[in-house]
């Protein structure tokens, strides 16, 4: 599934187009919501604020159609009593964030608590002279359990964002919290 699909990312991370407007008189972001439904239809979209100021609004969206985009800008003119000389509307490709960005603060981390787990069950296993079985155990358990989460976020086609990596952490952290406990007794 990966090689033919890849991780189904959120919205902020995956290929989508950013539409800036600048309002001079401030906005109201329901308004601007209720604009953006209107215009876009049923299409998913993410509204932020640029700058407290209250001036630049931005909404992300994947694939708009000028149709949709001119309706936007046209709502938004009228709205806001903005002519269209005065109107500033800046269209951004944002390219798809790469799963790499998300995985490499995690990396070191990672392989720094596993090696010194890995130490800890060496000493600890020295006594019962299984210091290999018991290290191999346990990173075989580690393999399983991650391979296992993120095949899941595959088939299930599972958004992969913010909080994917800090789960994964978790999941990784308990496998191996309680994989040397049962070692260790």
């Amino acid at each position: 599934m990966f090689f033919i699909k890849g991780f189904n990312k959120e919205q902020y991370y995956s290929a989508n187009m950013k539409l800036e407007v600048y309002i001079e008189n401030g906005y109201d972001k329901n308004t601007i919501k209720e604009i953006a439904k209107e215009s876009f239809g049923d299409k998913e979209f993410n509204l932020e604020e640029i700058e407290k100021l209250g001036q630049v609004v931005a909404i992300r969206i994947k694939n708009p159609s000028e149709e949709e985009i001119e309706t936007f800008k046209n709502k938004i003119m009228e709205k806001y009593q903005i002519e269209e000389k005065e109107f500033e509307l800046y269209q951004i490709d944002m390219p798809t964030v790469r799963i790499r960005t998300f995985v490499e603060p995690y990396i070191f981390p990672i392989i720094l608590i596993t090696i010194l787990s890995l130490i800890f069950v060496g000493i600890i296993s020295k006594k019962s002279k299984k210091i290999i079985e018991n290290i191999c155990k346990i990173i075989i358990k580690l393999i399983i359990i991650s391979g296992v989460y993120f095949s899941i976020l595959l088939i299930c086609r599972l958004q992969f964002g913010t909080y994917t990596m800090p789960i994964a952490l978790a999941i990784y952290l308990l496998t191996l919290l309680v994989s040397v406990n049962k070692i260790q007794k």
